[in-house]
């Protein structure tokens, strides 16, 4: 029988350090990342986020593992480009968003998928996620 893998992908806000302001740095942010071996980041839907992907894991200690270093390489890529990561996936603060120019699907931002309504009372789906 074949054991099952897990994965995670995690949404941060990028942030001025010392403000905890978000930054629209997320271009800035991916170049510096891409220079990484190993890394796994990508954008979101707005400037302000990053997005990064563990690979599939058999375990919950590799899964550790991996977290730790997707962490890393976002707060590093992120520190590189003057900002900070914060475990957000919004902005708590007023924020004008500043989309990125098309999402990770290759659609124009603003073209996305509706939104499906609620599978169950406390199940909500997120807009670029919604099948």
């Amino acid at each position: 029988m074949r054991s099952r893998s897990v994965g995670v992908e995690e949404e941060f806000l990028l942030v001025e350090p010392g403000t905890g302001r978000p930054m629209a740095v997320a271009g800035t942010v991916l170049q510096a990342a891409s220079q990484a071996v190993g890394s796994d980041l990508e954008a979101e839907l707005q400037q302000q986020q990053l997005e990064t992907n563990s690979r599939s894991c058999q375990s919950l200690d590799d899964l550790r593992r991996e977290l730790r270093g997707c962490r890393a390489a976002a707060a590093t890529a992120a520190g590189r480009a003057g900002a900070q990561v914060a475990a957000l996936g919004t902005s708590p603060v007023p924020v004008e968003p500043e989309p990125v120019r098309t999402s990770r699907r290759g659609l124009p931002a603003g073209r996305l998928r509706p939104v499906r309504p609620p599978v169950g009372r406390d199940q909500q789906r997120c807009r670029g996620h919604g099948r």
